[in-house]
């Protein structure tokens, strides 16, 4: 069964529903999210990382030069969620005395994101989140599942029009829930 969103359903997104998407997204520590980066400046070409979203760093900064037309604006870094291995541990015990003698590993460029430049690989439950605060307002919605076509739909309950776009189906719950989340990115 399929947890999360997919790189390949970002990528269906236009440029506003990405924004929009940013928007929505409240990041929190061990998030799935994909950072788009530049890979090669002499050939325009970008990658996409995959990383778990580790601390979060905000910065608040002003913009504009004149103090009439000046906003605050906030900034905000995902770093990536690095795992250390047991060794970590055994040095520190080690060299419980002498902390200075320890070596910090190097902290690469990508370790760090901006939050403009990421968007999260959903998963159910935060689907489920944001249906609930931003499509389903006030609104009970049920998941159903039917066994003998495989397919799951996702609808309004006591719906007084049976309006075709509170009405989504598909073979995966994540994916149902994905159609529905698309319809409110504008």
């Amino acid at each position: 069964m399929k947890q999360h969103i997919s790189i390949s359903d970002l990528l269906e997104l236009t440029e506003e529903q990405k924004q929009e998407l940013r928007f929505i997204w409240i990041p929190k520590e061990r998030d799935l999210a994909v950072a788009t980066i530049c890979s090669n400046a002499e050939d325009n070409s970008f990658d996409n990382i995959v990383f778990t979203v580790g601390k979060l760093e905000c910065e608040e900064f002003e913009t504009g030069r004149d103090p009439k037309s000046r906003r605050k604006r906030l900034s905000m870094v995902l770093r990536s969620l690095k795992l250390v291995d047991e060794s970590f541990y055994e040095n520190i015990e080690k060299n419980d005395d002498n902390v200075d003698e320890l070596s910090l590993e190097y902290q690469a460029p990508d370790d760090y994101f901006d939050l403009s430049e990421c968007l999260p690989l959903l998963s159910i439950g935060q689907m489920i989140e944001i249906l609930n605060d931003h499509y389903f307002v006030g609104q009970d919605f049920s998941i159903d599942y039917n066994g003998q076509e495989n397919l799951f739909r996702i609808s309004l309950r006591n719906s007084i029009l049976n309006d075709k776009d509170s009405d989504y189906t598909s073979h995966e719950v994540c994916d149902v829930l994905w159609k529905a989340v698309k319809t409110i990115l504008k």
